[in-house]
């Protein structure tokens, strides 16, 4: 959870500790009021502990007072520009693609060897970031957070440029090469981090924003011009303000925008300059920023044949209602904040993530929608765009175009995704690691000598499951319907929910077929695996209500499912824990009788 919540806790426990003891001191010199002081001490530790006791969530479970309640960001995954990082449900961190400046972590730096299959790095893992520039950073699940890959502007923060290398012969050099090959200690207390080429943001637990590197923005002269650039370095982490919940940067641009608290929207780089100004009021929680979305008639068409994309960048925020809403703004010579207007283009979302030109959404209904570029295939929908770069950059020709200039549906069943440069990364529900897009570097993991895949393909299983900022615990996602359908373990009826279409089954049920459920309240995790024991089967008959009638709502859980060790998604009913019943099919196989409408596992 954030812990900006503690600040201003800590702060109203400080006043109501103070006035009491004033009110004791004047009780003591009054010698009466004794009744009245009573009351009054009751009342106010009955303040103090209010915020402080546990009330229950929708599971039922004790859940702590938080002020900003709201679910942490886990990202499991990262796209970079040419090499990729995941964690695994164990918390093992796997890095594969170019490592030219030593980003995959391994050690060493070499120019011409990518690796095209994930490569393990490290362990106890939650969070992982993959940057456009070569280089990675990870925050551990002690909080602290490390830092490795391409450090020529600082980028890394462990106070130097140069880094080193480990040559064949075991020994540590010094290289002109500004590369930092093994992870190294940042800093602690650190519960996200942003890459933007060469400066690197994080978000600690207090809600402070911090940076390291280099990025730079235009000052203007008594003219009212901006005559040149001024760049702002450190290889060490400084603080830049307070109250942020998330981050998004524009390398090609220079611009950054953070989300705060509050759930406003301030900017600062390029022409906004160097102090963060307030851009928009509202209800957001999330920011994502991305070059100019393709739409080929704003082009500027030049030589009849030949397009340039416009000095235009999109925001695109996220609101707790799901909403998503875009500002397009022009760079010439000047940044209006007052001209910078958001409009709503997309609901019922939970996550976004934008790089480079093409944007992928996440759903609540775990559902894939994707816009923008599709160079390389880099949305994913079976389909490719191909420009050919003019001598005289950045002018581009149309060979073919396959770009998105609104958003389409691309898969089902996934729990998290990042876009990265021209290819995207996504895990499913049953964590599996799936990629599409560019892959001249080995970046998709798919060990393939293929330049591309404009479709889904497998990368690795047991990828863990990511967490969005926006869904708070107890959110309402979607609809359980009412369904015919029975599902069997080994002959045994187990009762089954309809969730789009899709049959679920209550993992608290399993207990009853075979399985051994195990829950610990302190992690809030639920673990589940087939041990063959006594078959206690509950009772289930057909329903008598028409398919597809509304049942209930099923909610959004704070609850880390795993089935034989593999976390896989999971939602919440009624207090009790849902999953997907084809997710049991890695303990046997599966069979569908439509005539019977029945669903029958069988475990050898």
């Amino acid at each position: 959870m954030f812990e900006c919540g503690k600040v201003l806790t800590n702060f109203r426990l400080n006043v109501i500790i103070n006035l009491k003891i004033n009110i004791k001191n004047n009780y003591k010199e009054l010698g009466k009021l004794k009744f009245s002081y009573k009351i009054i001490k009751i009342c106010l530790i009955f303040t103090v502990l209010l915020p402080l006791l546990p009330y229950k969530t929708v599971d039922g479970t004790p859940y702590k007072y938080n002020e900003y309640d709201s679910v942490e960001m886990i990202k499991t995954i990262s796209a970079g520009a040419d090499h990729s990082l995941a964690i695994t449900s164990d918390g093992s961190l796997w890095a594969w693609g170019s490592n030219k400046y030593g980003q995959l972590g391994t050690g060493y730096s070499n120019e011409y060897i990518t690796y095209g299959s994930p490569l393990k790095i490290m362990e106890d893992v939650k969070y992982v970031c993959a940057d456009y520039l070569s280089y990675s950073m990870a925050i551990k699940t002690d909080g602290s957070l490390w830092g490795w890959g391409n450090n020529e502007a600082g980028q890394i923060g462990n106070g130097e440029i140069l880094g080193y290398f480990t040559n064949n012969a075991g020994i540590d050099e010094k290289v002109t090469l500004p590369c930092v090959p093994l992870p190294v200690k940042i800093m602690d207390e650190v519960q996200s981090v942003y890459t933007a080429g060469s400066a690197a943001f994080a978000i600690k637990d207090d809600c402070t924003l911090w940076f390291w590197g280099s990025w730079s923005y235009y000052e203007k002269n008594s003219t009212g011009s901006f005559p040149e650039q001024v760049t702002v370095s450190s290889a060490i982490p400084v603080k830049i303000m307070g109250n942020v919940v998330s981050f998004s940067s524009n390398i090609h641009r220079g611009l950054h925008a953070v989300v705060t608290t509050d759930g406003e929207i301030w900017a600062f780089g390029s022409y906004l300059g160097k102090e963060p100004v307030k851009i928009a009021e509202g209800d957001y929680c999330y920011i994502a920023l991305v070059s100019n979305i393709p739409n080929v008639t704003d082009y500027f068409i030049y030589d009849d044949d030949y397009f340039q994309y416009n000095y235009e960048y999109a925001m695109y925020a996220l609101d707790r209602n799901g909403n998503i809403y875009a500002a397009n703004v022009t760079i010439r010579n000047d940044i209006n904040k007052d001209e910078i207007v958001f409009s709503k283009i997309f609901e019922g979302a939970v996550y976004i993530s934008a790089e480079y030109s093409h944007v992928m959404i996440l759903r609540k209904d775990s559902s894939l929608w994707a816009f923008g570029s599709n160079e390389y295939g880099a949305l994913g929908n079976g389909e490719y765009s191909v420009y050919e770069r003019y001598s005289k950059m950045p002018y581009y020709r149309i060979i073919e175009y396959r770009d998105q200039a609104e958003p389409i549906k691309i898969n089902n069943d996934i729990t998290f995704v990042s876009a990265g440069k021209q290819y995207t990364l996504a895990v499913k529900t049953d964590g599996t690691l799936i990629a599409w897009g560019k892959n001249e570097d080995g970046q998709l993991g798919i060990d393939s000598n293929n330049t591309f895949s404009d479709s889904p393909e497998i990368v690795m299983q047991g990828v863990r499951i990511g967490k969005t900022p926006l869904i708070r615990i107890g959110t309402a996602i979607g609809d359980v319907k009412h369904t015919d359908i029975i599902a069997y373990i080994n002959g045994n009826a187990i009762p089954t929910h309809n969730i789009s279409n899709n049959t679920y089954v209550v993992v608290e049920d399993l207990k009853n077929y075979g399985f051994a459920v195990d829950w610990d309240g302190k992690a809030r995790t639920l673990k589940a695996e087939w041990k063959g024991s006594a078959v206690k089967p509950m009772k289930v008959e057909k329903e008598t209500v028409p398919n597809g009638t509304f049942k209930c709502n099923y909610y959004y859980t704070d609850i880390r499912t795993y089935l034989s060790g593999v976390e896989v998604a999971s939602y919440n009913i009624n207090g009790q824990t849902l999953i997907h019943f084809d997710l049991l099919e890695r303990y046997g196989k599966i069979s569908w009788d439509g005539k019977a409408r029945e669903l029958r596992l069988v475990i050898g």
